[in-house]
């Protein structure tokens, strides 16, 4: 279940990260359209300032990036059995879960999110993480 559980982050943080480049993107792409629309004569006041769209869409791409980066770090851990892999877990699933920015990709990281949750809860996962990983055969 665990590697399921690295499976769903990994592609889970795939998501986050390309939307956060899309959000950068979009974050510089409106602003400069903004710009080109006042330079051809429309009235400044007839839109909102750019660089409000740019912290907008700008603070979506760090949070998603910085979501991104937990699931990756955490899924690596859970694999590894890595130090503090149940910690790194669980803030992967609780990570998942308020992903409100996602927009239309939200049930992903939801569902990620709380069957994350749900198997790092349990006792034997615990057990199982708490145990260091045995060393590879030497050959």
């Amino acid at each position: 279940m665990l590697r399921l559980v690295a499976i769903f982050n990994f592609i889970s943080a795939g998501i986050d990260l390309l939307y956060a480049l899309a959000m950068i993107g979009v974050a510089i792409f409106i602003p400069v359209m903004i710009a080109q629309e006042n330079a051809r004569g429309v009235p400044a006041g007839s839109s909102p300032p750019p660089a409000l769209f740019a912290v907008i869409y700008g603070a979506c791409a760090v949070l998603s990036a910085a979501v991104g980066t937990v699931k990756l770090i955490g899924a690596r851990k859970i694999l590894a059995r890595g130090c503090n892999a149940w910690g790194w877990g669980l803030a992967m699933g609780i990570c998942g879960c308020p992903q409100l920015w996602c927009g239309l990709f939200f049930v992903l990281p939801l569902a990620a999110g709380i069957f994350t949750i749900v198997i790092m809860c349990r006792q034997d996962v615990r057990t199982y993480l708490s145990n260091p990983a045995p060393a590879p055969p030497a050959f």
